[in-house]
């Protein structure tokens, strides 16, 4: 049995230090009929955020690293998927998978993937 300090859905104190923001994209068609992308924030909240790998690929003309990272956050009842983003000061970060640890609803992890500081 694990005690509540080393839970996967016990948050200690200060462990969440950076406001996130959630968002996601949608489309608009511009004066010409063209779809225009933007970003929407649905959902600010305090997060921890630590990466978990790193790898580096070779595309047309230059190298390309990309970061793997945990975002963990408590619960909430907005829904957040797969191709939403999150936003830490300068850094974007795409989400992969969302995850409810042990369906609780209690502590969220997002897999996101972090690409030359922009996703």
């Amino acid at each position: 049995m694990r005690s509540a300090a080393t839970s996967e859905y016990a948050i200690a104190p200060g462990e969440l230090r950076s406001l996130i923001q959630i968002q996601s994209q949608s489309s608009t068609p511009d004066d010409f009929g063209q779809s225009l992308e933007t970003w929407t924030t649905v959902l600010t909240a305090w997060a921890s955020i630590k990466a978990v790998t790193l790898s580096e690929a070779f595309q047309p003309n230059q190298f390309t690293s990309q970061v793997t990272h945990i975002i963990k956050m408590r619960w909430t009842a907005v829904p957040i998927s797969g191709g939403m983003r999150a936003v830490y000061g300068t850094h974007i970060y795409k989400i992969q998978a969302p995850e409810n640890v042990d369906e609780r609803n209690l502590v969220l992890k997002l897999r996101a993937l972090e690409i030359n500081g922009t996703a």
